[in-house]
């Protein structure tokens, strides 16, 4: 005999049913579809907000022109690029509110901090660390801590919903700038300061002046950035000019790196936390019938983490007579990996299995050969990383704006015979 089920088993089997079970995992595939959404990519792309409430876009430095991203309702100053988690993180300059900004526009309210006198501490300069700790400037007020200008407070935003202010240090000196962004070579803040390069160190305080010659000389800069060789850029407002400066010891030494349109109201950030390859060539323009040096960057900015099982490879055009010239190789010791090999027409040039180490920029050479019967005009290729995952990594031409672009060389007709 069929006897009734008790309610607690009726109640059991009706949550076990199929189709309670596929009902329960539509809404977990729901929810969790656009918790992936949420992050940001960390590829070096230069973010930048404007406006009140901002819109983000992204810097186009092939087009010279800002990409519209997105727009999350709220105004947000100081944004840092967090690369513990993948979020952008910000500070309204007027009321001091921290929001934790998402890929899809929409956002978290993390609430203030305050000074010692319970004052909310509200400021336009800011940026994240490599350990996702917030750090803000006191541009807009003088705090218990110090004078305005002169106190930069670290706050705690990563994994929780509340900001948590974690201390501060005082400055050696004030300093009047508009963004500051973190060096991920040396750990270190960098702004414009009028038309000068000034390093902030975040654990001692110390503010150092850069030594700074630039073509074209710009005077502040509203939105700051690095990229993974601790190459720092300056967004001018007024201009739309965009200076890279390479820095070297205490002299920075900035050239024009693309004209983007003028803005207000405007902060940066980018991740420079990922693998980069940087190609250059010398010399250039070449008369055919010589022979010219390919120079190879290889960036690994992760503080602590090796990059192992990466492959170099670089393919010269079989259109053009150019050869790599074997015995001229340069790989340093500290990337380990297989052998250098050049290929028996010399048009492929390798290097299996290299670690990349931590927190390093490290150089590769070799030099090519450009017959005498090679025509005039301009031949350019480019050279890729390979990683374990299978990702491709394509290697930069540093001068131009264009990311990952092909190094250009120009050809000139052989010397003629005296």
């Amino acid at each position: 005999m069929h006897r009734p089920l008790s309610p607690v088993l009726n109640a059991i089997q009706h949550l076990l049913s199929p189709q309670t079970v596929v009902t329960a995992l539509v809404a977990i595939a729901a929810t969790a579809a656009p918790s992936l959404a949420q992050t940001f990519t960390c590829d070096g792309r230069f973010y930048l907000a404007q406006n009140n409430p901002s819109n983000y876009f992204i810097v186009n430095t092939s087009t010279n022109s800002l990409d519209p991203n997105i727009n999350p309702g709220v105004y947000t100053n100081a944004i840092g690029y967090n690369r513990v988690d993948d979020f952008i993180y910000g500070i309204h300059a007027n009321n001091g509110t921290i929001y934790r900004v998402k890929a899809d526009g929409s956002f978290d309210a993390m609430g203030t901090v305050t000074d010692g006198n319970g004052t909310v501490i509200r400021s336009f300069a800011g940026d994240v660390d490599v350990n996702g700790i917030f750090y803000i400037l006191n541009t807009s007020q003088t705090t218990a801590e110090g004078p305005r200008r002169r106190v930069l407070y670290r706050i705690q935003v990563t994994g929780q919903g509340t900001a948590t202010l974690l201390g501060h240090v005082v400055l050696s000196r004030a300093v009047s700038v508009a963004d500051l962004a973190f060096n991920p070579v040396d750990g270190r803040l960098y702004a414009l300061q009028g038309r000068n390069v000034i390093q902030v160190d975040p654990n001692t305080g110390t503010v150092v002046q850069f030594t700074t010659t630039a073509t074209p000389s710009i005077s502040g800069a509203g939105a700051t950035y690095f990229d993974a060789f601790g190459n720092f850029y300056a967004y001018n407002n007024g201009s739309g000019n965009i200076v890279r400066y390479v820095l070297s010891g205490t002299t920075a030494t900035g050239t024009l790196y693309a004209t983007g349109p003028r803005v207000s109201l405007n902060d940066g950030a980018s991740c420079p936390y990922r693998p980069q390859l940087a190609k250059d060539v010398s010399p250039s323009p070449i008369n055919a019938g010589q022979s010219i040096t390919y120079t190879y960057q290889l960036a690994n900015p992760n503080p602590s983490d090796p990059v192992n099982g990466v492959t170099f490879t670089d393919v010269l055009p079989a259109t053009d007579g150019r050869t790599y010239i074997p015995g001229t190789v340069s790989v340093p010791a500290s990337l380990g990996g297989g052998t250098p090999t050049i290929s028996p027409d010399g048009k492929t040039f390798s290097v299996p299995g290299l670690s990349l180490p931590p927190n390093s920029v490290t150089t590769i050479t070799v030099e090519v050969d450009v017959p005498l019967n090679t025509p005039a005009g301009f031949v350019q290729n480019q050279a890729t990383l390979t990683l374990s995952s299978g990702a491709v990594i394509e290697s930069d031409f540093p001068p131009t704006g264009v990311p990952e672009d092909e190094t250009p060389l120009e050809i000139l007709p052989p010397f003629a015979d005296l």
